[in-house]
């Protein structure tokens, strides 16, 4: 009889718990994002207007990334993205013809190649890591030294002895503003682009859908399954994993199938007139109605550009395959709905306080106005920067104070 009224006691004391985290939970992330948005905003106002926002560290690992040739080997080897460049240069070639063009970020030089196959009569290529090197040799062996003029600079730092009549630049990132390229490429524009002059692209949008995402479900399972394969029972794993899982955004190929509602746009940006300081805050309602019945356990993002003259390149999941792939966020509780289930809530998207080239994402939503969802992410694992990683990682790395 003691043992029942133990384990009953046992099972109070853990409801009481369990019921006292989720109650704390939502304080925390309040309080977790109004750090964020304090740490951004005295990061923002300690920096003189029109000053790129440089941390040492971050930037000399961003560069150097960008100095090895595994990157442009991906960024080449998509198709889709190089091609839609390409076409939408040429498509332009009566407003390029014998007009001056800038490159920002130029990497191996192959955009402001296609602009003087576009017309161009002077392409000033800017690239600030080592790869200008490579791109003045890419230059040199395409007959284009007299038309292309690659610069080793940080775009906030160069100098030109005029203006442009059109800007190129392939600023793109996961969920579009990763990386935090675009304030650079604003601040070139709003330098060196005369009036009237075109931006390549000129227009970018995100968008935003809910998701039933079998793989994470997978993934969950795989301890679970740990008992038939080995024998050994790993249920206690699944909740270490669910953490870690749906702590970060996840970089993968979504297939069209997991898309459970029609897209919202939650970021538009007209690159003619956006400043830096309005992809340095995004946030954005949203709504939602379900195609049916499903479990969501998750969201999920993608982008299009616009060229000048109408031309696109997209990562949608109904669109081919690019290197960008989608960006997924798994979400701590799944849950049921049927056909036309309103989700309906806010994206907020801002630089990581520790790393501007990285992102946080919250999303704070209700479903059907009775079950409330808030939780926050952050997209990093494949940014520079050796601090942030280890800040968000659950197992210490070797050497550091945590193992010694």
């Amino acid at each position: 009889m003691n043992g029942l009224f133990d384990q009953q006691q046992q099972q109070q004391q853990k409801n009481r718990t369990e019921l006292k985290r989720k109650a704390d939970e939502p304080l925390q992330q309040k309080r977790c994002k109004m750090e964020r948005r304090n740490s951004l905003h005295q990061r923002r106002d300690s920096v003189p207007t029109g000053v790129p926002v440089l941390t040492n560290n971050v930037d000399l690992d961003y560069f150097r990334g960008y100095s090895t040739i595994h990157v442009h080997e991906e960024m080449l080897g998509d198709m889709i993205r190089t091609n839609a460049y390409k076409y939408a240069l040429l498509k332009n070639y009566p407003d390029l013809h014998k007009k001056t063009v800038m490159d920002v970020g130029a990497g191996t030089g192959i955009l402001s190649v296609f602009a003087v196959q576009a017309g161009a009569k002077k392409v000033y290529a800017i690239e600030a890591c080592e790869m200008a090197e490579q791109a003045k040799q890419v230059v040199k062996e395409n007959d284009m030294s007299d038309r292309i003029h690659v610069i080793q600079k940080l775009a906030e730092e160069v100098v030109l002895p005029q203006k442009v009549d059109a800007l190129i630049s392939e600023w793109m990132g996961y969920c579009l503003l990763y990386e935090s390229m675009l304030p650079s490429v604003l601040r070139a524009r709003d330098k060196f682009l005369r009036p009237g002059g075109l931006m390549f692209p000129c227009k970018a949008t995100l968008y935003l859908a809910p998701m039933y995402d079998g793989e994470y479900i997978s993934r969950l399972e795989f301890w679970k399954d740990m008992k038939e394969t080995y024998k050994v029972n790993m249920d206690s794993m699944m909740p270490a994993a669910h953490a870690c899982l749906s702590a970060d955004a996840d970089i993968r190929i979504v297939p069209p199938e997991a898309v459970q509602a029609h897209a919202v746009e939650v970021c538009s940006l007209d690159l003619m007139t956006a400043s830096p300081n309005d992809v340095e805050d995004v946030e954005s309602n949203f709504c939602f109605k379900c195609f049916g019945r499903t479990t969501i356990t998750g969201f999920v993002t993608w982008f299009t550009v616009e060229f000048p003259g109408g031309s696109t390149l997209s990562t949608s999941p109904y669109q081919p395959e690019t290197h960008w792939a989608q960006t997924t966020f798994h979400l701590r509780r799944s849950f049921r709905v049927e056909q036309d289930t309103e989700i309906k809530g806010v994206f907020e998207m801002h630089p990581h306080p520790l790393n501007h080239r990285c992102m946080e994402i919250d999303l704070e939503f209700i479903v059907d106005d009775k079950e409330k969802h808030e939780q926050c992410f952050s997209l990093h694992n494949t940014c520079p920067g050796r601090q942030l990683q280890e800040e968000c990682s659950l197992i210490p790395s070797p050497g550091s104070p945590m193992q010694s």
